[in-house]
């Protein structure tokens, strides 16, 4: 194409076909569906040479790590204490405080196993983890959770992962939530864990204080 036909080539009903044989509203159609969803479309063209049309969108959470924005849906119990959210895929994380925050939380939001635990080390009161499984740099969240129950005994972990098959997750003792989810399946879940459970959470291993009745024990 041409610059002059490249500034128009968006325009409803402009086409450069013979009159009978394009409408000109294919491109306009598109232009409006892209940036209604927030993106745009990028057009490369010299004559010749061809044309490259690109459509650059919003990025999206990962599918099969859907977590619903609905901030503390109706009907479902509201709850207290601070929980230690550790997910390495920042979109995900970051719904998922979101919803923990509206569900009553107060959150401490990490990306790996490693600063979990270093997190844990110098938090005070502690009353939950919520951990994604599947993580890198080389610690996966099972392991970071067996040494959380070696310094903080009857801390309750809620493991997340999408792969439901995967015989550690269901070891006995073990609360799991499979994902995708939906925000109130989250809170459920953790309002129940926290309220069925009599523990007490601790302090790291050398903290000074007495110990910290969490919520619903």
């Amino acid at each position: 194409m041409t610059e002059e036909t490249r500034a128009h080539v968006f325009e409803p009903f402009f086409t450069t076909k013979q009159e009978g044989k394009g409408s000109g509203i294919g491109l306009s159609t598109v232009y409006g569906i892209v940036t209604q969803a927030g993106g745009t479309v990028r057009v490369e063209s010299a004559p010749g040479a061809g044309s490259t049309f690109t459509i650059i969108l919003p990025m999206s959470t990962p599918a099969g790590e859907r977590v619903s924005a609905e901030e503390a849906p109706a009907g479902v119990a509201r709850g207290s204490g601070t929980v230690l959210l550790v997910e390495d895929e920042a979109d995900v994380r970051q719904l998922t405080t979101r919803v923990l925050e509206r569900g009553g939380y107060v959150v401490l939001s990490v990306a790996s196993a490693r600063e979990a635990l270093l997190v844990a080390e110098g938090a005070g009161v502690l009353d939950m983890v919520v951990t994604d499984v599947v993580m890198p740099g080389g610690m996966s969240g099972l392991e970071m959770g067996e040494r959380l129950s070696r310094t903080r005994p009857g801390l309750p972990i809620l493991y997340m992962s999408g792969y439901a098959d995967d015989g550690r997750l269901h070891a006995a003792g073990r609360e799991f939530l499979g994902k995708p989810f939906q925000a109130h399946e989250l809170l459920d879940r953790v309002k129940s864990i926290l309220t069925s459970r009599a523990h007490r959470d601790t302090r790291p291993a050398g903290a000074g204080g007495l110990p910290t009745v969490a919520p619903g024990a």
